[in-house]
C-alpha cells in the first residue's frame, strides 16, 4: 500500500494541479527538495513529528493523514479548490467573512490564521526538514547544541525532537537557553 508520504504527496500535488501548471512544478520541485533535504530519514516519521510539532500535541501514525489535511485546510489558500475540502467543509461563503471579521474586531487578540500559499506552506515543510536531518545527524554548527542532542539521542527522547524542530526553527535566542 502507500505510504503516509505517499498519500500526503498525492493531497499536496493534487491540490497544486488544480491550481496552476505553473504552481505544479513549483510543489513538485518542493517536495523533491524535501526529500532530498530527508536524507534518508523516514519521511513518515518526520511528517508525524512535524504535525505533532504543529498541533502541539502527539499525532499517531493511524491520525497523520487526517490531522495534517486538518492542518492543511485551515493554513492554506485555495484550499476550496479541493473537492475533499467542500464535502467536509462545504462551500466557503463571503458572509462566513463578514461575520468573522466583525468578531475580530471585538476582540482583542485575533484569532484568526491568516492563510499562506501553497508554496510557502511546503517552503516551511523543508525548513522543518533541513532541522530534522541536523537533529538526526547531529549537524548543528553549534558543537555543545550537537552535544546536548546527543545526550538525548542516548535518552531515546525522541519526542523532545518535536520541541526541538519547533523551538528551533523559530530561531530563538539558542545560546541563552543552553
Amino acid at each position: 500500500g502507500l505510504s503516509a508520504t505517499d498519500i500526503l504527496k498525492n493531497f499536496i500535488l493534487g491540490h497544486a494541479a488544480k491550481l496552476s501548471d505553473e504552481k505544479l512544478e513549483v510543489v513538485k520541485e518542493l517536495w523533491t527538495k524535501l526529500i532530498t533535504t530527508l536524507d534518508g530519514n523516514s519521511s513518515d516519521d518526520f511528517f508525524r513529528q512535524y504535525t505533532s510539532s504543529l498541533l502541539t500535541r502527539k499525532v499517531t501514525k493511524s491520525k497523520l493523514i487526517e490531522e495534517f489535511k486538518k492542518h492543511y485546510f485551515k493554513n492554506v489558500k485555495e484550499v476550496d479548490q479541493l473537492g475533499e475540502f467542500l464535502y467536509a467543509y462545504g462551500p466557503l461563503n463571503e458572509e462566513d467573512y463578514e461575520e468573522d471579521d466583525i468578531i475580530e474586531e471585538n476582540e482583542e487578540e485575533s484569532s484568526s490564521i491568516e492563510r499562506i500559499s501553497i508554496d510557502e506552506f511546503l517552503q516551511k515543510i523543508v525548513k522543518a526538514a533541513s532541522i530534522y536531518k541536523k537533529i538526526t545527524h547531529l549537524k548543528f554548527e553549534d558543537s555543545k547544541l550537537n552535544q546536548r542532542i546527543k545526550d538525548l539521542h542516548d535518552i531515546k527522547s525522541f519526542p523532545s525532537y518535536i520541541f526541538l524542530m519547533h523551538y528551533l526553527s523559530e530561531d530563538h535566542q539558542r545560546k541563552e537557553a543552553l
